[in-house]
């Protein structure tokens, strides 16, 4: 770093000095955290040493860079709107074949300002327990949960017609609406911040759901989701085309005789012949 040093003390030339902050910046930024006693400093002066890099002027070949090293600077630190700012200027300077960032700004950008939110629980639940779901979203301050009761012969002809193995997560089925709450205690202070809560929804009976969240103008990370809410346990075994299935009380793991048992399963021999199967019995035949 000496050299580059004596460089920005000899040179007026600002593509020499450009690129001499440049790479002081992006040597001080990758050690930062590797030389404990200097993380501060070095930190500071990686940020320094590139804010300086890009407010040369004229702009030179080395502007981008700077840019982009300094908009990847903030990233890493969490700052989110220096992030954006780094970047748009970046976007405001340089078009489509000026710089190779271009593409990657846009894609980061519109990563960090774009509303987006995902919701997600367990897959099942106990009779007479609250459910919590968890929430991550982005740029957003109000969203719904919707949750659905659904009949077990629609999931399966959903699953039958989707001709997947995502057992999980399934285009929407119609069914009655049993939930639709609002998510408490969401905050977008406008800084980009990616965020998180939990939210508990009341118990519910026995049943096959199926839950989403609905916000205006966000990108929703997350499909349609199944859950159940059951005092039972089923556990199966395969070997090769015969199954045996074991079903318990959850609570206390003791058999259940007399259950009617319906056993979906994915079956796949290449590409082309994948498809749903089904099998039927009754527990202690």
């Amino acid at each position: 770093s000496w050299a580059l040093r004596n460089v920005l003390r000899v040179s007026e030339n600002p593509v020499e000095r450009t690129r001499a902050y440049l790479l002081l910046g992006r040597l001080r930024s990758q050690f930062r955290y590797q030389v404990v006693p200097q993380t501060d400093e070095w930190r500071t002066e990686a940020e320094e040493y590139l804010k300086q890099a890009a407010a040369i002027e004229p702009r030179n070949e080395w502007t981008d860079d700077a840019l982009w090293q300094l908009a990847l600077f903030y990233q890493q630190e969490e700052r989110f709107v220096e992030t954006v700012d780094s970047l748009r200027r970046l976007l405001d300077l340089f078009g489509e074949g000026e710089s190779e960032y271009v593409r990657q700004a846009r894609q980061v950008l519109d990563g960090i300002t774009r509303p987006q939110i995902s919701i997600s629980t367990q897959p099942a639940f106990a009779p007479n327990s609250y459910l919590p779901v968890q929430v991550n979203y982005r740029n957003l301050s109000e969203a719904r949960i919707v949750v659905r009761r659904v009949q077990p012969d629609a999931l399966i002809q959903q699953w039958r017609d989707s001709n997947s193995a995502r057992v999980r997560s399934v285009p929407r089925i119609a069914g009655e609406e049993v939930v639709n709450q609002p998510v408490a205690n969401m905050v977008d202070e406008k800084d980009y911040r990616p965020h998180n809560t939990t939210v508990y929804l009341e118990p519910l009976p026995a049943g096959i759901y199926q839950y989403e969240v609905q916000s205006s103008g966000a990108q929703i990370d997350s499909s349609p989701s199944i859950f159940f809410v059951t005092s039972t346990a089923a556990a199966a075994k395969h070997h090769e085309l015969t199954s045996e299935v074991w079903v318990t009380a959850a609570a206390s793991g003791r058999p259940i005789a007399g259950a009617d048992v319906r056993l979906l399963y994915f079956y796949q021999r290449g590409v082309q012949q994948q498809r749903w199967r089904e099998a039927r019995g009754t527990t202690g035949d």
